[in-house]
């Protein structure tokens, strides 16, 4: 990060991060579970039984395996079978969404897209809109995916663009909504940077 920040500022984020949690949870504690996270949600508790390639699942065109069920499937396998991870978990990843969007603004490069997401994030989040912004299987697992790449890809490190290779290659095939979210936009970007230092 190109500014480092104050003890207080460290304080708000934190606070921030908090009450986006709290608030997150009271709107997804009032949506009720679809027939679509109720089965990836299933598919989880099946990885956590062993079960991790799916074996006799038909999957859909949007497994979101790799983004989203086999880290339920990990969560499943560490505290147990619980409906209640149903309606926080989803929020957990909504609020790290929340939080790399926060990293963004602090790095001066990103400020723009960190502002762009972080008002995607909070402004989304209502009581109608909570079922598909607050639930499993709902592409929050791309989002976190493309804002945890665009937060390494400038770090301007190989290994961290090593890691951006390999969680790209799993996201697109988890969630083809990683396509226009973070792999068009960057080659894009790639092509048009090419052509103006030509």
């Amino acid at each position: 990060m190109n500014n480092k920040l104050t003890m207080k500022a460290k304080l708000f984020l934190s606070v921030f991060i908090l009450f986006s949690f709290i608030y997150c949870l009271s709107l997804s504690l009032k949506s009720g579970i679809t027939s679509d996270a109720a089965s990836m949600y299933l598919e989880a508790l099946d990885m956590a039984n062993g079960n991790w390639l799916l074996h006799d699942w038909t999957l859909s065109t949007v497994p979101f395996y790799f983004t989203e069920t086999l880290w339920y499937a990990i969560l499943i396998k560490i505290i147990g079978y619980h409906q209640s991870p149903m309606w926080w978990a989803p929020v957990l990843v909504y609020t790290a969404v929340v939080f790399i969007s926060s990293l963004l603004i602090v790095d001066k490069n990103n400020r723009v897209v960190g502002v762009l997401a972080l008002l995607m994030c909070v402004s989304m989040p209502s009581t109608l809109a909570s079922g598909l912004t607050l639930a499993m299987c709902i592409h929050i697992g791309c989002i976190l995916a493309t804002l945890i790449c665009v937060f390494l890809a400038n770090k301007k490190n190989n290994l961290f663009l090593i890691i951006v290779l390999l969680v790209s290659s799993l996201s697109m095939y988890s969630d083809p909504m990683y396509l226009y979210t973070f792999s068009a936009p960057y080659l894009l970007a790639f092509i048009l940077f090419s052509y103006n230092h030509k």
